[in-house]
Parts: structure tokens; C-alpha cells; sequence
């Protein structure tokens, strides 16, 4: 019965989006729009699934889940509103904020994870927020 639920209300959910989608204009993309619309599906719609079934997720793959990991999934809901402006105006100003966000997010989670406040998911976490960071610093010029 659960199943027939989650696949209705994902149905739901996705029809929604696509009409929400049909109706906004859509610029031609750019590599930019396109880094900045993967930043908003990783961070952006990431939080919203974090905040919906992390607990769940967590202890399914064998971490363990503490409240405060909430507000990591806020600033990563922020990130991605960050990103989701940039697909649509000023789109290498925020790519440019959002990229120093995460270099500095990034370092957070590497130190704690050297301290040993945090376990090894924190540790992929930094990794992906600095390499994704270091893809528009890196070839910033380019875009």
C-alpha cells in the first residue's frame, strides 16, 4: 500500500513540476546555465530529499543520523536557490558565490573530519563541494 502511495504522490510531484516548468521561459543555455542548473539539482533538490527521508536514508546505508545534519540540509537547500537565480540572471555572479561557499564549506567538513567530529560521509561531502567549486574556479574564463 506504501509503494502505491509513494509512486502516486511521485507521479504527483513530477507532473506538477513539469507543468511549473512548461510555463517558465527558458533561456538557451549556456555551459554556465548548465553548471548552475546541475548545482541546483544536487544541493536544491538534494535538501528537499534530505529533509524529507534522511533519517530513513541514513540508517539504510549504515550511517548515523544526528539532528543537526538539518542544518547542513538548509544551507544546502540555500545553495541551491543560489544556483537555481543563476540559471536564470546573473548567471556567473552566483556561480561565483556559490563556488566560494563551497570551497569554504568544503574545508569545514575536511578539517572536521580530521578532528574527528564527523564520519566518512562528511568526508565525501567536502571532497564533492570542493571539486564542484574547483570546476568553476578553474575554468571560470571559459564559460
Amino acid at each position: 500500500m506504501w509503494w502505491i502511495r509513494f509512486i502516486a504522490g511521485a507521479l504527483g510531484v513530477l507532473g506538477l513540476l513539469y507543468f511549473i516548468l512548461k510555463e517558465i521561459p527558458m533561456p538557451k543555455l549556456k555551459f554556465i546555465n548548465i553548471y548552475n542548473l546541475g548545482g541546483f539539482t544536487s544541493d536544491g533538490l538534494g535538501a528537499i530529499i534530505l529533509f524529507l527521508f534522511a533519517p530513513s536514508l541514513y540508517s539504510l546505508l549504515g550511517f548515523e543520523f544526528r539532528d543537526t545534519y538539518y542544518l547542513v540540509f538548509g544551507f544546502m537547500g540555500f545553495v541551491g536557490i543560489l544556483h537555481l537565480i543563476g540559471v536564470y540572471k546573473d548567471s556567473h555572479e552566483m556561480a561565483y558565490y556559490t563556488s566560494i561557499a563551497r570551497l569554504i564549506t568544503g574545508t569545514v567538513f575536511l578539517s572536521l573530519f580530521y578532528l574527528a567530529k564527523i564520519d566518512a560521509l562528511g568526508l565525501l561531502v567536502g571532497f564533492y563541494d570542493i571539486g564542484y567549486a574547483l570546476v568553476y574556479m578553474l575554468f571560470r574564463n571559459r564559460f
